[in-house]
């Protein structure tokens, strides 16, 4: 295979597997602290006391709730991103025998990159964000377990356009990055 394919998707998926698992109890408060604004009467908890009444719920395995969907997001994120970013610059780039901005060719590509990335990734997050908003709900038996069949759940009784829920706001968020 030709390394410059493989070593931007490898570095990528690497780089976001290691990220998103250490970053992960960090990432399912922020979420929890957001969705608790708007629940009636629930208090407002700091980050530590987020952590800790988690935690005193759950366990502590708890606090990675969510982190399967969020792999299935981000690692192909990072590595359709990547791929796409570099390929993409080398193509807007040409020959060399035109001068070229390299800040315009970097902004375009990773615009370009990112905003593929996250159309596909879409519903993963949406997957990811379900989870981790449902960690206070009691499981039900009918409660799917997997990323993919929560995915399949919510294609089936909200409709497939509900895996894109959110998604303009996320070419907004992705696009200048």
């Amino acid at each position: 295979p030709d390394a410059s394919i493989m070593n931007p998707l490898a570095a990528g998926t690497v780089a976001r597997s290691l990220a998103a698992t250490v970053v992960a109890p960090l990432e399912l408060i922020r979420t929890q602290i957001q969705a608790k604004v708007f629940v009636p009467g629930a208090r407002r908890l700091g980050v530590a006391q987020a952590l800790q009444e988690i935690v005193l719920r759950e366990g502590t395995g708890a606090l990675w709730r969510g982190l399967g969907a969020t792999l299935a997001r981000d690692v192909p994120f990072s590595a359709v991103y990547w791929l796409g970013f570099e390929s993409m610059k080398a193509w807007l780039a040409g020959d060399g025998s035109q001068p070229r901005s390299t800040f315009g060719i970097a902004f375009i590509s990773g615009a370009v990159s990112g905003m593929a990335a996250a159309t596909v990734t879409t519903p993963f997050d949406v997957a990811k964000t379900r989870r981790q908003i449902n960690l206070y709900t009691p499981v039900r038996a009918d409660h799917p377990r997997s990323t993919l069949s929560l995915m399949k759940q919510i294609a089936a009784t909200e409709g497939t356009s509900a895996l894109f829920n959110g998604l303009s706001a996320r070419l907004v968020k992705v696009a200048p990055a």
